[in-house]
């Protein structure tokens, strides 16, 4: 009885650690979100004015933004408070967002991107 007992403990056991590795790249992934930049931007290291640029995105042009894990919604950071692209003037914004543009990574302020539908076959300004 002591070996029955056992072997269906580590039946399950084994079948449980199965789910989660199958379960675990779809949970942890993060997806993106096809943008486009209203106004030439920088993208930053941080999500903040003062941290250094890593690149440049240009008016019109496309990239992607990373999304929650695990979700199809764009992620949105909380950082330093900007006035840019629509936020001029008194109102001062601390959303943004993470941007992919032609290799390189960082961060552009929420009010300087739209979210735009993917392209079928890609796009070329990407």
């Amino acid at each position: 009885m002591r070996k029955s007992k056992f072997a269906t403990f580590v039946g399950v056991g084994v079948a449980a650690a199965s789910f989660a590795l199958v379960q675990a790249p779809g949970a942890s992934a993060a997806g993106t979100t096809p943008v486009e930049a209203e106004e030439s931007v920088k993208l930053r290291t941080h999500t903040k004015l003062s941290s250094t640029a890593v690149g440049l995105f240009p008016k019109k042009a496309l990239g992607k933004a990373a999304n929650d894990a695990g979700s199809d919604n764009m992620r949105v950071y909380k950082g330093g408070t900007h006035n840019h692209c629509g936020s001029k003037g008194t109102i001062n914004d601390r959303k943004w967002v993470k941007v992919s543009y032609k290799g390189k990574k960082g961060y552009v302020a929420l009010n300087c991107i739209d979210v735009v539908a993917d392209l079928p076959g890609g796009d070329p300004r990407r």
